[in-house]
């Protein structure tokens, strides 16, 4: 194995295994709503990410500002789906849905298989065939089964999946081009944080310290997976990149079963079970044939 995958892959590791054990940051602030949130994700990660570029170079702004002109409409586009996607995931752990967020995020590395196929032309194996049809098969089963759409999981799915894609397609760092999205979003977030304030409904500043350090850490929250994850899909193919995602979801599932105690409504399990099922093929698969990798 090259020196550039080892590198994507222990990339790909890291931010999945932090946004796993996300849900408790989040939980921490369910006295916040996830609006307020958002808002803080924004404002404080344009300032962790300026403090990391200044660190890695100096000159930072000239190479900004060039991506800024170059990508402006892919990375609005991308800077939109982000925020959503950072939305809906917040508002789904303070309604006590991690288990269904953890699906979303199983259901993702098979959106990006689909994503690799259709876009980059990344062809697909049979085991892969197979997994994206039993993910199709369990959300379908739900939905006419169960008359239960399960939205939340298939919305951060699919919008953290072509986020995803859209970041492969920009040639421009992964920091940079964060950096970039969250400027944009930038006057969203003060213009909605200086509402809640003439509102009186303002939670930074006025629900004590551990709130707001808390909504302070957002920024190293929301940067640091960000960073490893866009440098892993430079990397490695965006297929393989999926496979690593379980992860995420993994710790996500563990945390809403066993320790926030959450229920499977009907047909989630056999969802589950159908999507585990996809992803187990596809891990076998990328182990059979790693030994021709090397």
């Amino acid at each position: 194995m090259d020196p550039n995958s080892r590198s994507g892959y222990i990339q790909a590791i890291i931010a999945f295994v932090l946004w796993g054990f996300a849900p408790i940051y989040f939980k921490a602030l369910t006295s916040v709503t996830p609006y307020e949130i958002v808002a803080h994700r924004v404002i404080w990660s344009v300032f962790t990410l300026a403090a990391i570029l200044y660190w890695q170079d100096k000159q930072f702004i000239s190479k900004v500002i060039l991506g800024f002109k170059r990508h402006f409409k892919l990375l609005f586009i991308a800077a939109i789906l982000l925020t959503a996607n950072w939305l809906v995931f917040i508002y789904a752990i303070s309604v006590d849905k991690i288990l269904e967020a953890s699906l979303g995020y199983y259901i993702n590395p098979l959106v990006n298989v689909a994503l690799g196929a259709i876009f980059l032309r990344e062809r697909l194996t049979r085991f892969q065939k197979i997994a994206v049809l039993l993910a199709f098969i369990g959300v379908a089963q739900e939905i006419f089964r169960f008359g239960q759409i399960p939205t939340i999981a298939l919305f951060l799915a699919v919008s953290f999946g072509t986020y995803g894609l859209l970041r492969k397609k920009a040639d421009i760092s992964g920091t940079s081009g964060l950096i970039i999205e969250t400027i944009m979003m930038l006057p969203f977030a003060l213009a909605y944080l200086f509402y809640l304030n003439s509102q009186g409904t303002l939670a930074f500043l006025h629900e004590g310290i551990t709130i707001d350090i808390l909504l302070l850490s957002a920024g190293l929250v929301t940067s640091v997976p960000l960073i490893f994850f866009i440098g892993a899909s430079k990397k490695i193919p965006y297929s393989t990149l999926g496979m690593f995602q379980y992860i995420g979801p993994t710790l996500m599932g563990i945390l809403g079963y066993f320790i926030y105690t959450e229920s499977f409504p009907p047909g989630r399990l056999i969802t589950f079970t159908l999507v585990w099922s996809g992803l187990a093929l596809t891990v076998i698969e990328n182990f059979r044939s790693q030994p021709e990798k090397l």
